[in-house]
């Protein structure tokens, strides 16, 4: 996984913003099926892809975030996937979050 940050380091006042790049890449059984990222390829392991994240404060602890995720299964060795989605299918996720800190 590699991960790129920049504008503001904390997003918590009106005005301020932050961009976030995350490139991931995790193999198949990596980890246990409860750990990964359930909006990256709905949790599963045996993909790769990007997020890019944009959040900007709306008011003083009020933000609102848009996340795109942009996943697809690793292909095998004999160049067949094994995962339920199908073969070779990317999945793309837009999200919006509105989060109010008091």
């Amino acid at each position: 996984m590699a991960e790129k940050t920049g504008g503001d380091s904390s997003v918590s006042d009106r005005g301020k913003w932050q961009i976030r790049y995350v490139y991931r890449l995790l193999e198949r059984d990596a980890f246990l099926d409860s750990l990964p990222d359930s909006d990256s390829y709905d949790g599963d392991t045996n993909v790769k892809g990007h997020q890019i994240s944009l959040t900007r404060g709306l008011a003083k602890n009020v933000t609102l975030g848009l996340t795109y995720h942009h996943m697809k299964p690793i292909k095998t060795l004999s160049g067949v996937t094994d995962h339920s989605l199908g073969s070779g299918n990317y999945q793309k996720l837009l999200k919006t979050d509105l989060s109010v800190s008091f």
